[in-house]
């Protein structure tokens, strides 16, 4: 009888270890644990070459996932930008409104947005998923309409000891070419690691904030030289009012102008060509 509950229990656990949930539950799951409602964000990021190290302190007003807000500051240095629909507007040095298309370096989208469609289109933008995520499943009304969906880009793997879902192909063994890849917590559903074609991203120590909206308290971003370690230091709801509204405005970008780092500055530099790429 002992033989048999013991066995049972194996299976059981066995099966838990084993199931992987289709990608669209997995990101509907992810969603989940962010807040729908406006938040602002503050971190402190620290900047770490082989020489030298500098401090920004960043605010991301989140008015919802289609307005977010960045204002960066530190020593002799400012950056803003708003990202509105799908595209990030900034200030040049002339004082001009510059655009361009929100993709995959955004990455910050990926841990604050709260749309499943949002967060499957950077998943496909990153090469992780098929298109196909993004289609409307059809109502099923027969057995036989039931379509099995292909696992093929979700597999159970391990990070740093604990079980995650690996979404995206693997690097082959015998190849020194890294391919992008999403590590996602099993059961938890907390983005652990992100890798794309030129950075890393590690996310850990995850706090639930207000209305269950849970944030990595450490991300750690490695791009060439760059080693980024950013902690989170609050995470709090706000009130969209007219003081809070016009941050979401063009005049606003213009009233806070960024401030360039000088061409002496080697390491403020690569911190302005980060926040160009990632911000």
């Amino acid at each position: 009888m002992k033989f048999i509950i013991s066995a049972l229990i194996l299976l059981f656990s066995t099966s838990a270890y084993s199931y992987i949930p289709k990608l669209k539950t997995i990101i509907k799951n992810m969603a989940d644990k962010r807040a729908s409602s406006s938040s602002l964000l503050t971190k402190e990021v620290v900047f770490s070459t082989e020489n030298d190290k500098l401090v920004v302190n960043e605010k991301w007003y989140i008015q919802d996932d289609n307005n977010i807000l960045l204002v960066a500051e530190g020593p002799s240095f400012r950056f803003v930008s708003l990202h509105r629909d799908g595209k990030r507007y900034r200030l040049n040095q002339e004082g001009q409104v510059l655009s361009s298309d929100d993709d995959t370096s955004f990455f910050q989208s990926l841990f604050v947005n709260s749309d499943p469609n949002n967060l499957a289109k950077y998943l496909v933008g990153l090469n992780v998923a098929s298109a196909d995520i993004l289609k409307k499943e059809e109502p099923v009304f027969k057995l036989e309409d039931i379509k099995l969906e292909s696992s093929d880009s979700v597999r159970l793997t391990r990070l740093n000891g604990v079980v995650n879902y690996g979404i995206g192909t693997p690097m082959p063994a015998n190849s020194n070419t890294p391919t992008p890849q999403v590590w996602v917590v099993q059961d938890l559903f907390h983005i652990s690691k992100l890798r794309g074609s030129d950075f890393v991203v590690e996310a850990s120590k995850f706090e639930k904030h207000r209305r269950g909206f849970w944030y990595p308290q450490k991300m750690n971003v490695k791009w060439g030289e760059l080693g980024i370690e950013a902690s989170t230091l609050k995470l709090v709801g706000i009130n969209i009012g007219p003081k809070t509204k016009k941050k979401f405005s063009f005049e606003y970008l213009r009233e806070n102008k960024p401030i360039f780092a000088s061409e002496e500055n080697a390491t403020l530099q690569k911190i302005q060509n980060f926040y160009l790429k990632f911000r």
